[in-house]
């Protein structure tokens, strides 16, 4: 597992992230980060991505719903394990519900399709839902 955030982070930064990691199932990961994504927490939020794409089995579920800043370099942390995620057969589901989070998404115009959720636990049950841009479609996911 990646070093943790007091371990690389100096005492005179004010941002904190935190980052748990649960395997409610085999084929599943769930990271839930909470604090602040931003230049000074992002090389944290890359290493646990990269660490859980490479080692689960199926589905990556990243909740960011107690995420209090979420700048531009979080989300193209997430769009870069997007396409790791891809390229390893696994799918990056991300649970939203933070105002900052779900702002940014919704302003970007990126042009991949993020897999989303309105909890963990539908994350992990259901099908989730790809949102490219406006258009939001239920996709069939294979385990």
């Amino acid at each position: 597992m990646p070093k943790s955030i007091a371990a690389r982070r100096p005492s005179w930064l004010g941002t904190h992230l935190g980052i748990t990691h649960t395997t409610p199932a085999p084929s599943m990961t769930v990271l839930t980060a909470t604090g602040e994504i931003d230049h000074n927490t992002i090389a944290t939020l890359r290493d646990h991505l990269s660490y859980a794409i490479g080692t689960s089995n199926w589905l990556v579920v990243l909740d960011l719903s107690r995420v209090t800043i979420f700048s531009i370099s979080g989300l193209r942390a997430v769009l870069d394990a997007d396409n790791q995620a891809r390229q390893r057969h696994r799918i990056l589901c991300l649970v939203t519900g933070s105002q900052c989070v779900d702002r940014l998404l919704e302003l970007s115009d990126h042009p991949t399709c993020l897999a989303t959720a309105a909890t963990v636990s539908a994350a992990c049950t259901a099908n989730p839902a790809y949102s490219c841009g406006a258009a939001t479609t239920q996709i069939s996911s294979h385990r």
